[in-house]
């Protein structure tokens, strides 16, 4: 779990035994410092058509912030982009492997 790995993203809508909320995820991107946004980048790029993935668009539709509703859309776009190759451009060790 996110919250486990970073202590940093204790926040308040994030209980211990439960996942990211929505609530959670927003307070991640309103008020969240750059490890924050690491951390949940890298839980997205894991999986780019995931629950998390999705719960991080529909707070961006809801909230508005500034710059962060348009940033996260767009990089939750280009993971979810075929590559060249055919696979998911979201994980750089797919990119940087030879074919």
């Amino acid at each position: 779990m996110l919250s486990e790995r970073h202590p940093a993203l204790k926040h308040r809508h994030l209980p211990d035994d439960v996942g990211l909320t929505r609530a959670a995820i927003d307070d991640i991107l309103d008020r969240g410092s750059p490890a924050d946004w690491t951390d949940l980048m890298r839980t997205v790029a894991q999986n780019p058509f995931g629950a998390v993935a999705d719960d991080v668009l529909r707070v961006c539709c809801a909230h508005a912030m500034y710059g962060t509703s348009k940033l996260w859309p767009a990089a939750i776009a280009q993971l979810r982009r075929p590559s060249q190759h055919g696979r998911l451009s979201g994980s750089r060790a797919q990119r940087d492997q030879p074919t």
